[in-house]
C-alpha cells in the first residue's frame, strides 16, 4: 500500500470540517486550501460530503511520479495515492477532475499535502484500492487548463508546494555538469533516485528525478533551459519535480 512515511509518531483525527466553511463553498464544493485548514494533526478523517474541483497537473506520465496524482486549483495542490496501474490513461495529464474527499483521509509531509486511504502503518495515508478510486475520483474535462506559477528560485515559496511552477534560466552547478538527471547503480546499469542542484546564477534550486523516469538517464543539459514541474517536498526539503518531460533549452 501507500509509501508516504511518517515524520512523527501517527496522530489520527477525525473532523468533519463544516464548523468553518469557506467563503468559496458551493453545493459541496471547497478549495485545496480548505482542505488544508482541516488538517489537525498528522492524519484526518474526512466525515463531510465535500468535493474538490481541479485539474491534474502531475501523474504517472513519462514515470515522473508513482500511482500517484496532483490535483491543483487556484490556491494549492493535494497529492492523491492510487493503487491502480495506468494512472495515465486513465487520469490524464491535465484533465479537469472532480474529487470526492468523503472517507478519504488527509495528511501532510512537510509542506506537501496528501489525500489517500486509511493509514495501516508507518505511513501518513495508504493509497486508495482500486476497488475505491472511481468512488472518488471522476473525469470532468479531457482537456484541463493548469494555472502554472512563474517564479524565480527566490520566489519560491512553502504554500507553493504540489503547485505547477515555472523556472527560467537553469543550468546545473558546475560540480554537476556533465551528470545525469539520477544515478547509474555500476552494477546493474539501473538508474537511482537522485537530486540535483541547478542554478540561475544566484539562488540554487532542488530537483528530484525518480529511477522509474523514461528520461531518467539523459544528461542534464549544460545550456540554459527552462523546467515546468511540479514543487514537491522531497528529503525535508522543497524539490522540484518535471512533468511532462518538460525541459526546453533556449
Amino acid at each position: 500500500m501507500r509509501r508516504i512515511a511518517l515524520l512523527c509518531s501517527l496522530i489520527i483525527t477525525i473532523v468533519g470540517c463544516s464548523d468553518n466553511l469557506p467563503d468559496d463553498y458551493i453545493s459541496g464544493y471547497v478549495s485545496v486550501s480548505y482542505l488544508r485548514s482541516c488538517l489537525r494533526h498528522s492524519t484526518t478523517l474526512i466525515t463531510d460530503d465535500i468535493y474538490l474541483s481541479g485539474v491534474i497537473i502531475a501523474n504517472d506520465k513519462y514515470g515522473e511520479l508513482t500511482k500517484t496524482v496532483v490535483v491543483s486549483d487556484d490556491s494549492g495542490g493535494v497529492a492523491i495515492e492510487l493503487d491502480i496501474e495506468d494512472i495515465e490513461a486513465r487520469y490524464p495529464l491535465f484533465s479537469s477532475v472532480r474529487v470526492r474527499c468523503s472517507g478519504l483521509w488527509l495528511g501532510s509531509v512537510g509542506a506537501k499535502l496528501v489525500l489517500g486511504a486509511e493509514p495501516t502503518g508507518e505511513y501518513i495515508v495508504d493509497r486508495i484500492a482500486e476497488d475505491r478510486v472511481y468512488n472518488h475520483l471522476f473525469v470532468t474535462t479531457i482537456n484541463g487548463t493548469p494555472a502554472p506559477r512563474r517564479k524565480s528560485i527566490s520566489e519560491l515559496e512553502y504554500s507553493d508546494v504540489m503547485s505547477m511552477v515555472i523556472v527560467d534560466n537553469l543550468t546545473p552547478i558546475a560540480e554537476e555538469h556533465g551528470l545525469r538527471w539520477t544515478d547509474i547503480d555500476l552494477q546493474s546499469g539501473r538508474a537511482v533516485t537522485a537530486v540535483r542542484h541547478l542554478t540561475d546564477g544566484q539562488d540554487t534550486l532542488r530537483v528530484v528525478t525518480i529511477s522509474d523516469c523514461q528520461y531518467a538517464k539523459e544528461s542534464i543539459p549544460t545550456l540554459p533551459m527552462r523546467l515546468y514541474g511540479v514543487l514537491d517536498w522531497y528529503g525535508g526539503d522543497m524539490a522540484l519535480r518535471v512533468i511532462n518531460h518538460g525541459i526546453v533549452i533556449y
